[in-house]
């Protein structure tokens, strides 16, 4: 029996590996196409500390995530003029409020304009301004997507949880 426990243990942990080690972007070609996604992150208005875990939801906030990428299509994409999105979502835990908004909500799109030289992009070309009282009160993880058209898509790997209070 220990035995048996200790093996699930030990392909659990073996899961996690896999999982923090996995690629930020699909398809990653090194050399040609690699994309990370990195930073994510919540900012109050200038009068707060940047970066915050903790959210006034009664004021306006930020998010912003730094993406960055190498590669000889990347320089293309740049060359170019090519764009991407950054896609931003919030997913409550706990018990759902009985008035809305509540559960996994759809924050919004920002679009990001890629120019010759310009990796990484950051804040404030990555920046979504959340609008007060968007976020009921309680605990959120976010999370962004960033993508170029059909089936190219990079995460970052970190998780970002914040608290909302009024």
């Amino acid at each position: 029996m220990v035995r048996g426990n200790a093996v699930a243990t030990c392909e659990f942990e073996q899961s996690l590996v896999k999982r923090r080690t996995k690629m930020a972007s699909q398809p990653n070609f090194p050399g040609g196409w690699v994309v990370t996604a990195s930073n994510l992150q919540a900012i109050e208005p200038a009068t707060a500390l940047a970066p915050t875990l903790i959210v006034d939801g009664s004021q306006p906030f930020d998010l912003a995530v730094d993406v960055a990428g190498t590669g000889v299509f990347w320089i293309l994409l740049e060359a170019f003029g090519f764009g991407f999105t950054v896609d931003y979502y919030a997913e409550r835990f706990g018990v759902e409020p009985a008035v809305p908004p509540a559960g996994e909500q759809d924050l919004g799109q920002v679009a990001v304009v890629m120019a010759a030289g310009g990796s990484p992009y950051t804040l404030p070309a990555t920046t979504l301004n959340i609008p007060a009282n968007t976020l009921a009160a309680g605990v959120y993880r976010i999370m962004c997507m960033v993508r170029w058209g059909v089936g190219i898509t990079a995460f970052p790997e970190e998780e970002l949880l914040i608290e909302v209070y009024y």
